[in-house]
């Protein structure tokens, strides 16, 4: 569903049925509509062209909507849209869309991976600073502990005083 790259949006393959339950032939406009929490960073999929569809008859299709962001939970809704076809009369009759709304739940994986690399990679350099930072002060007390036995055991010669 998603891209590995973590910096592109994925895109989802969304597989559904339509059926007419009525006695009069009518022709279904589809409609896809995906987003995040909130409606954040909707798409739409591509107009998917209209579909004659017979009394007590069905048909399956699938679209790819692209755009999406693995935002953790994305809600898909279909929905069909009943139209006459022609000049068919449909008298008295009343069509209805029919919605469907699903829910899926997407981990960003890619993006998950590319904030521990980042954070493994400044545990890392702090890591490396601290030991350098612990080397460069165990060095100084080990010169400071060199000066101060040289200076207890008369070892620094003096200076010669000025003419």
């Amino acid at each position: 569903m998603y891209s590995w790259n973590p910096f592109s949006a994925g895109h989802a393959e969304v597989k559904y049925g339509v059926t007419n339950t009525g006695n009069v032939r009518v022709q279904s406009t589809d409609t896809i509509t995906s987003a995040g929490p909130f409606g954040l960073l909707s798409t739409d999929a591509a107009a998917a062209k209209a579909r004659e569809v017979l009394p007590r008859s069905s048909y399956q299709a699938t679209r790819t909507v692209g755009g999406l962001w693995p935002v953790i939970r994305v809600r898909t809704t279909v929905t069909a849209t009943p139209s006459a076809i022609g000049d068919d009369d449909l008298g008295s009759a009343s069509l209805t869309s029919a919605t469907v709304v699903v829910t899926t739940w997407v981990i960003p994986w890619p993006q998950l991976i590319l904030i521990g690399v980042i954070a493994a990679l400044f545990w890392l350099i702090r890591r490396a600073r601290s030991r350098r930072r612990a080397a460069f002060n165990a060095a100084l007390a080990r010169a400071r502990e060199e000066a101060a036995a040289s200076a207890r055991h008369g070892d620094i010669d003096e200076p010669a005083a000025a003419p």
